[in-house]
Protein backbone atom coordinates (compact mmCIF):
# COMPACT_ATOMS: atom_id res chain seq x y z
CA UNK A 1 0.00 0.00 0.00
CA UNK A 2 1.60 3.81 -1.05
CA UNK A 3 1.88 6.47 1.38
CA UNK A 4 0.23 8.82 -0.43
CA UNK A 5 -2.92 7.42 1.40
CA UNK A 6 -1.48 9.32 4.58
CA UNK A 7 -1.62 12.78 5.58
CA UNK A 8 1.22 15.29 4.40
CA UNK A 9 2.41 16.18 8.26
CA UNK A 10 2.04 12.57 9.29
CA UNK A 11 4.61 11.72 6.43
CA UNK A 12 6.95 14.90 7.69
CA UNK A 13 6.72 13.21 11.12
CA UNK A 14 7.69 10.22 10.18
CA UNK A 15 10.45 11.10 7.83
CA UNK A 16 11.53 13.58 10.27
CA UNK A 17 15.23 13.09 11.52
CA UNK A 18 13.97 13.89 14.93
CA UNK A 19 13.48 11.16 17.26
CA UNK A 20 10.73 12.85 19.09
CA UNK A 21 8.85 13.85 16.12
CA UNK A 22 8.90 10.13 14.96
CA UNK A 23 7.53 9.03 17.93
CA UNK A 24 4.38 11.13 17.12
CA UNK A 25 4.33 10.16 13.72
CA UNK A 26 4.07 6.55 15.27
CA UNK A 27 1.22 7.81 17.54
CA UNK A 28 -0.74 9.02 15.00
CA UNK A 29 -0.15 5.97 12.28
CA UNK A 30 -1.72 3.92 15.45
CA UNK A 31 -4.52 6.25 15.42
CA UNK A 32 -5.10 5.44 11.26
CA UNK A 33 -4.49 1.57 11.81
CA UNK A 34 -7.46 1.10 14.14
CA UNK A 35 -9.73 3.77 11.90
CA UNK A 36 -12.65 2.79 9.93
CA UNK A 37 -10.74 3.99 6.60
CA UNK A 38 -9.56 0.47 5.20
CA UNK A 39 -7.35 1.88 2.93
CA UNK A 40 -5.57 4.27 5.38
CA UNK A 41 -5.64 1.74 7.52
CA UNK A 42 -3.43 -0.01 5.40
CA UNK A 43 -0.98 2.31 4.10
CA UNK A 44 -0.67 3.24 8.21
CA UNK A 45 0.13 -0.29 9.13
CA UNK A 46 2.43 -0.83 5.93
CA UNK A 47 4.59 2.49 7.70
CA UNK A 48 4.47 0.92 10.96
CA UNK A 49 6.16 -2.18 9.58
CA UNK A 50 8.91 0.18 7.89
CA UNK A 51 9.35 1.72 11.63
CA UNK A 52 10.37 -1.41 12.97
CA UNK A 53 13.59 -1.08 11.54
CA UNK A 54 14.30 2.76 12.55
CA UNK A 55 17.72 2.99 13.48
CA UNK A 56 16.25 4.39 17.02
CA UNK A 57 15.48 1.62 19.62
CA UNK A 58 12.94 3.50 20.92
CA UNK A 59 11.00 4.25 17.55
CA UNK A 60 11.24 0.79 16.11
CA UNK A 61 9.78 -0.62 20.11
CA UNK A 62 6.68 2.19 19.49
CA UNK A 63 6.24 0.90 15.96
CA UNK A 64 5.92 -2.64 17.07
CA UNK A 65 3.68 -2.03 19.72
CA UNK A 66 1.50 -0.24 17.52
CA UNK A 67 0.85 -2.81 15.28
CA UNK A 68 0.19 -5.20 17.58
CA UNK A 69 -2.55 -3.42 19.04
CA UNK A 70 -3.98 -3.15 16.18
CA UNK A 71 -3.58 -6.65 15.19
CA UNK A 72 -6.40 -9.25 14.51
CA UNK A 73 -7.05 -11.50 17.89
CA UNK A 74 -8.80 -14.56 18.67
CA UNK A 75 -10.51 -14.92 21.98
CA UNK A 76 -9.69 -17.66 23.13
CA UNK A 77 -6.83 -19.28 21.80
CA UNK A 78 -7.42 -22.59 22.36
CA UNK A 79 -10.39 -25.26 22.34
CA UNK A 80 -10.03 -28.18 23.79
CA UNK A 81 -13.42 -30.57 23.39
CA UNK A 82 -12.28 -32.61 25.70
CA UNK A 83 -12.77 -36.74 26.24
CA UNK A 84 -16.12 -37.25 23.99
CA UNK A 85 -18.25 -40.61 23.81
CA UNK A 86 -17.79 -43.21 21.24
CA UNK A 87 -20.05 -42.61 18.42
CA UNK A 88 -20.44 -38.70 18.96
CA UNK A 89 -21.14 -37.11 15.40
CA UNK A 90 -19.32 -33.61 15.43
CA UNK A 91 -19.20 -31.19 18.14
CA UNK A 92 -18.83 -27.58 17.99
CA UNK A 93 -17.33 -24.39 19.63
CA UNK A 94 -17.04 -20.84 18.97
CA UNK A 95 -14.33 -18.40 18.99
CA UNK A 96 -14.08 -14.33 18.93
CA UNK A 97 -12.65 -12.46 16.82
CA UNK A 98 -10.70 -8.95 17.83
CA UNK A 99 -9.47 -6.37 15.81
CA UNK A 100 -9.60 -3.33 13.81
CA UNK A 101 -12.24 -2.98 11.08
CA UNK A 102 -9.13 -3.46 9.04
CA UNK A 103 -8.85 -7.14 10.55
CA UNK A 104 -12.06 -8.58 9.24
CA UNK A 105 -11.36 -7.31 6.04
CA UNK A 106 -11.39 -9.88 3.51
CA UNK A 107 -9.74 -12.25 5.87
CA UNK A 108 -9.70 -15.90 5.53
CA UNK A 109 -9.97 -19.09 7.66
CA UNK A 110 -7.35 -22.37 6.88
CA UNK A 111 -7.77 -25.32 8.83
CA UNK A 112 -5.34 -28.36 9.72
CA UNK A 113 -6.76 -31.59 11.53
CA UNK A 114 -8.54 -34.80 10.53
CA UNK A 115 -11.99 -33.68 10.45
CA UNK A 116 -11.95 -30.72 11.39
CA UNK A 117 -14.04 -27.27 9.90
CA UNK A 118 -14.31 -23.91 10.78
CA UNK A 119 -16.40 -20.91 8.99
CA UNK A 120 -15.96 -17.14 10.03
CA UNK A 121 -19.03 -14.71 10.30
CA UNK A 122 -18.41 -11.58 11.16
CA UNK A 123 -16.43 -11.75 14.75
CA UNK A 124 -17.47 -15.18 15.05
CA UNK A 125 -15.33 -18.27 14.43
CA UNK A 126 -17.38 -21.50 14.22
CA UNK A 127 -15.21 -24.54 14.77
CA UNK A 128 -16.70 -27.97 14.07
CA UNK A 129 -15.05 -31.39 14.78
CA UNK A 130 -16.38 -34.38 13.62
CA UNK A 131 -14.59 -37.17 14.92
CA UNK A 132 -12.64 -39.46 12.71
CA UNK A 133 -9.49 -40.23 15.13
CA UNK A 134 -9.16 -41.58 17.98
CA UNK A 135 -7.13 -38.19 18.63
CA UNK A 136 -7.55 -34.22 17.58
CA UNK A 137 -4.66 -31.81 17.80
CA UNK A 138 -5.23 -29.25 14.66
CA UNK A 139 -5.49 -25.80 14.36
CA UNK A 140 -7.48 -22.73 12.68
CA UNK A 141 -6.01 -19.79 11.39
CA UNK A 142 -7.39 -16.67 10.54
CA UNK A 143 -5.90 -14.30 8.16
CA UNK A 144 -6.19 -11.26 6.84
CA UNK A 145 -4.85 -7.38 6.11
CA UNK A 146 -4.15 -7.11 10.04
CA UNK A 147 -2.10 -10.06 10.55
CA UNK A 148 -2.68 -13.57 11.76
CA UNK A 149 -4.13 -15.66 14.59
CA UNK A 150 -4.25 -19.46 15.43
CA UNK A 151 -6.59 -21.08 17.34
CA UNK A 152 -4.99 -24.77 18.65
CA UNK A 153 -8.18 -27.40 19.06
CA UNK A 154 -7.38 -30.48 20.37
CA UNK A 155 -9.89 -33.86 21.44
CA UNK A 156 -10.04 -37.09 22.05
CA UNK A 157 -12.41 -40.44 21.10
CA UNK A 158 -11.79 -43.62 22.89
CA UNK A 159 -12.30 -46.38 21.57
CA UNK A 160 -13.75 -49.21 23.69
CA UNK A 161 -12.20 -53.14 22.64
CA UNK A 162 -14.42 -55.86 22.16
CA UNK A 163 -14.51 -58.66 24.05
CA UNK A 164 -12.79 -61.57 22.14
CA UNK A 165 -15.02 -64.72 22.91
CA UNK A 166 -13.33 -68.32 23.04
CA UNK A 167 -15.22 -69.45 20.05
CA UNK A 168 -13.21 -66.28 18.27
CA UNK A 169 -10.38 -67.87 19.65
CA UNK A 170 -10.73 -71.06 17.93
CA UNK A 171 -11.90 -70.02 14.62
CA UNK A 172 -8.63 -67.93 14.30
CA UNK A 173 -6.83 -70.96 15.42
CA UNK A 174 -8.70 -73.20 13.11
CA UNK A 175 -7.60 -70.64 10.50
CA UNK A 176 -4.46 -70.97 10.91
CA UNK A 177 -4.49 -74.58 11.04
CA UNK A 178 -5.52 -74.72 7.78
CA UNK A 179 -3.22 -72.06 6.15
CA UNK A 180 0.01 -73.16 7.98
CA UNK A 181 1.34 -76.93 7.02
CA UNK A 182 -0.19 -79.11 9.36
CA UNK A 183 2.08 -82.08 9.04
CA UNK A 184 5.51 -80.08 9.40
CA UNK A 185 3.98 -78.10 12.73
CA UNK A 186 1.08 -80.42 13.54
CA UNK A 187 -2.26 -78.84 15.39
CA UNK A 188 -2.29 -75.44 17.16
CA UNK A 189 -1.84 -75.62 20.90
CA UNK A 190 -2.74 -73.03 23.44
CA UNK A 191 -0.61 -73.81 27.17
CA UNK A 192 -2.11 -72.24 29.63
CA UNK A 193 0.77 -71.76 32.68
CA UNK A 194 -0.13 -70.86 36.29
CA UNK A 195 0.34 -67.72 37.78
CA UNK A 196 3.68 -67.14 39.67
CA UNK A 197 3.96 -67.23 42.98
CA UNK A 198 3.95 -64.15 44.86
CA UNK A 199 7.18 -62.68 45.57
CA UNK A 200 8.08 -62.17 49.39
CA UNK A 201 9.40 -59.06 50.16
CA UNK A 202 12.71 -59.32 52.16
CA UNK A 203 13.55 -55.80 52.67
CA UNK A 204 11.57 -55.57 55.87
CA UNK A 205 12.64 -58.53 57.66
CA UNK A 206 16.36 -57.99 56.45
CA UNK A 207 16.54 -54.44 57.38
CA UNK A 208 14.66 -55.35 61.07
CA UNK A 209 17.86 -58.09 61.16
CA UNK A 210 20.29 -55.11 60.96
CA UNK A 211 19.06 -52.88 63.37
CA UNK A 212 18.58 -55.78 65.82
CA UNK A 213 22.25 -56.93 65.06
CA UNK A 214 23.36 -53.47 65.65
CA UNK A 215 21.92 -52.79 68.82
CA UNK A 216 23.06 -56.26 70.10
CA UNK A 217 26.62 -55.61 69.42
CA UNK A 218 26.25 -52.04 70.48
CA UNK A 219 25.68 -53.53 73.79
CA UNK A 220 28.03 -55.93 73.94
CA UNK A 221 30.53 -53.21 73.22
CA UNK A 222 29.54 -51.29 75.85
CA UNK A 223 29.31 -53.59 78.75
CA UNK A 224 32.86 -54.73 76.88
CA UNK A 225 34.16 -50.99 77.82
CA UNK A 226 32.47 -50.79 81.23
CA UNK A 227 33.65 -54.41 83.10
CA UNK A 228 36.89 -54.69 80.88
CA UNK A 229 38.55 -58.34 79.93
CA UNK A 230 38.07 -60.84 82.37
CA UNK A 231 41.84 -62.02 82.70
CA UNK A 232 43.54 -58.75 83.36
CA UNK A 233 40.58 -56.90 85.24
CA UNK A 234 40.93 -57.50 89.27
CA UNK A 235 37.95 -58.29 90.84
CA UNK A 236 36.75 -56.17 93.09
CA UNK A 237 34.84 -57.39 96.40
CA UNK A 238 32.64 -56.05 99.41
CA UNK A 239 35.74 -56.24 101.48
CA UNK A 240 37.55 -53.95 99.87
CA UNK A 241 35.16 -51.28 99.63
CA UNK A 242 34.69 -50.91 103.41
CA UNK A 243 36.93 -48.86 106.04
CA UNK A 244 40.21 -50.42 107.13
CA UNK A 245 39.56 -51.29 110.51
CA UNK A 246 41.65 -53.13 113.49
CA UNK A 247 41.93 -57.22 112.79
CA UNK A 248 39.47 -58.96 114.21
CA UNK A 249 40.69 -62.37 116.02
CA UNK A 250 38.82 -65.63 114.68
CA UNK A 251 36.93 -66.90 117.22
CA UNK A 252 36.02 -70.63 117.70
CA UNK A 253 32.02 -72.20 117.27
CA UNK A 254 31.96 -72.58 120.92
CA UNK A 255 33.18 -67.99 121.50
CA UNK A 256 30.80 -67.52 118.63
CA UNK A 257 28.02 -68.79 120.39
CA UNK A 258 27.93 -65.71 122.73
CA UNK A 259 26.88 -61.91 122.39
CA UNK A 260 29.76 -60.58 119.64
CA UNK A 261 31.18 -57.50 120.59
CA UNK A 262 30.32 -54.11 118.16
CA UNK A 263 33.06 -53.57 115.65
CA UNK A 264 33.98 -49.53 116.14
CA UNK A 265 35.15 -47.99 113.02
CA UNK A 266 37.47 -44.73 113.88
CA UNK A 267 36.14 -41.33 112.41
CA UNK A 268 37.88 -39.47 110.20
CA UNK A 269 38.70 -35.73 111.02
CA UNK A 270 36.94 -33.77 107.84
CA UNK A 271 38.81 -30.13 109.35
CA UNK A 272 40.54 -28.46 111.57
CA UNK A 273 39.50 -25.84 114.09
CA UNK A 274 41.85 -22.89 113.73
CA UNK A 275 42.33 -20.39 116.22
CA UNK A 276 41.61 -16.78 115.26
CA UNK A 277 44.32 -14.86 115.43
CA UNK A 278 44.53 -11.52 117.67
CA UNK A 279 42.76 -8.36 116.94
CA UNK A 280 44.82 -5.29 116.78
CA UNK A 281 44.78 -3.13 119.99
CA UNK A 282 45.48 0.69 120.34
CA UNK A 283 48.97 1.08 122.47
CA UNK A 284 49.76 4.56 122.01
CA UNK A 285 48.80 7.75 120.62
CA UNK A 286 51.19 10.54 119.04
CA UNK A 287 50.07 13.76 118.30
CA UNK A 288 50.74 15.47 114.59
CA UNK A 289 49.40 18.29 113.22
CA UNK A 290 46.45 19.41 112.20
CA UNK A 291 44.02 17.85 110.09
CA UNK A 292 46.00 15.11 109.52
CA UNK A 293 44.93 13.46 106.01
CA UNK A 294 47.71 11.37 104.58
CA UNK A 295 50.21 8.83 106.65
CA UNK A 296 52.76 6.94 104.66
CA UNK A 297 55.46 4.06 105.99
CA UNK A 298 58.64 3.86 104.97
CA UNK A 299 59.95 0.26 103.51
CA UNK A 300 62.21 -0.55 106.39
CA UNK A 301 58.87 0.80 108.60
CA UNK A 302 61.34 3.01 110.99
CA UNK A 303 59.73 6.14 110.20
CA UNK A 304 56.06 6.95 109.79
CA UNK A 305 55.26 10.37 107.40
CA UNK A 306 51.98 12.34 108.45
CA UNK A 307 50.47 15.40 106.01
CA UNK A 308 48.57 18.03 108.08
CA UNK A 309 46.19 19.70 105.68
CA UNK A 310 45.62 22.26 107.80
CA UNK A 311 48.28 23.44 109.24
CA UNK A 312 50.37 22.92 106.44
CA UNK A 313 53.08 20.57 107.78
CA UNK A 314 54.29 17.39 107.28
CA UNK A 315 55.15 15.43 110.28
CA UNK A 316 58.14 12.96 111.04
CA UNK A 317 57.06 10.18 113.36
CA UNK A 318 59.93 7.81 114.79
CA UNK A 319 58.43 4.64 114.37
CA UNK A 320 61.21 3.46 117.91
CA UNK A 321 60.91 6.54 119.89
CA UNK A 322 57.55 7.84 119.03
CA UNK A 323 59.12 11.72 118.46
CA UNK A 324 57.97 13.93 116.23
CA UNK A 325 59.27 16.54 113.84
CA UNK A 326 57.81 18.83 111.47
CA UNK A 327 58.49 20.67 108.45
CA UNK A 328 56.86 23.30 107.30
CA UNK A 329 55.04 23.57 103.97
CA UNK A 330 54.38 26.80 101.96
CA UNK A 331 50.68 25.14 100.22
CA UNK A 332 48.57 22.91 101.60
CA UNK A 333 49.65 19.25 100.33
CA UNK A 334 47.06 17.37 98.74
CA UNK A 335 45.34 14.18 100.65
CA UNK A 336 44.37 12.60 97.36
CA UNK A 337 45.32 9.65 96.03
CA UNK A 338 48.44 9.59 98.49
CA UNK A 339 49.72 12.87 100.25
CA UNK A 340 52.96 11.57 101.53
CA UNK A 341 54.84 8.65 99.35
CA UNK A 342 58.14 7.39 100.54
CA UNK A 343 61.07 6.37 97.93
CA UNK A 344 62.18 2.71 98.41
CA UNK A 345 65.61 3.74 98.43
CA UNK A 346 64.90 5.34 102.43
CA UNK A 347 66.87 8.48 101.58
CA UNK A 348 63.95 10.87 100.74
CA UNK A 349 60.15 11.73 101.13
CA UNK A 350 57.82 13.10 98.43
CA UNK A 351 54.99 14.94 99.14
CA UNK A 352 52.02 16.65 96.88
CA UNK A 353 50.71 20.10 97.50
CA UNK A 354 47.58 21.69 95.89
CA UNK A 355 47.28 25.39 95.71
CA UNK A 356 44.46 27.00 94.48
CA UNK A 357 44.02 27.53 90.55
CA UNK A 358 47.87 26.29 90.15
CA UNK A 359 49.15 22.73 88.81
CA UNK A 360 50.19 20.41 91.39
CA UNK A 361 54.09 20.22 92.23
CA UNK A 362 56.51 17.57 93.49
CA UNK A 363 58.35 18.55 96.75
CA UNK A 364 61.39 16.60 97.93
CA UNK A 365 63.37 16.78 100.90
CA UNK A 366 66.01 14.35 101.95
CA UNK A 367 66.12 12.55 104.99
CA UNK A 368 68.70 13.48 107.40
CA UNK A 369 67.39 11.18 110.36
CA UNK A 370 66.65 7.77 110.84
CA UNK A 371 66.31 6.18 113.41
CA UNK A 372 66.64 2.44 114.32
CA UNK A 373 64.57 -0.51 115.31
Amino acid sequence: MSDLSLPTHVLTEIDSPIREARLTGVDELARFAGGNDLAMAAAARSALERLTQDDSRSVSAAAAAALERTAIRVRPERVDFGQLAPGTPRIVADVLVDGPPLALASATVTVSGPGLRAMLTGRQLRILWQPRSEWLDGSVTVRGPAGWADVRVTGQVPVAAAPVSRAAVEAQLQAVNTTVNYAAYGPSRVTVLPAPPPRRRLGGAVLVAGLTALVVLGGVGVAWSLLGRPDTATPTTAADLLPTAAPVAEQSPEASAGPVAPITVPKEVLAHRIASLGKPALIATIKVGNEPEGVAVSPDGRTVYVANQGAKVLSIVDATSRQVSSVTLRNTPASWPSPATVARSSSRCTRTTRRPAAASRSWTRPVRRSTAT
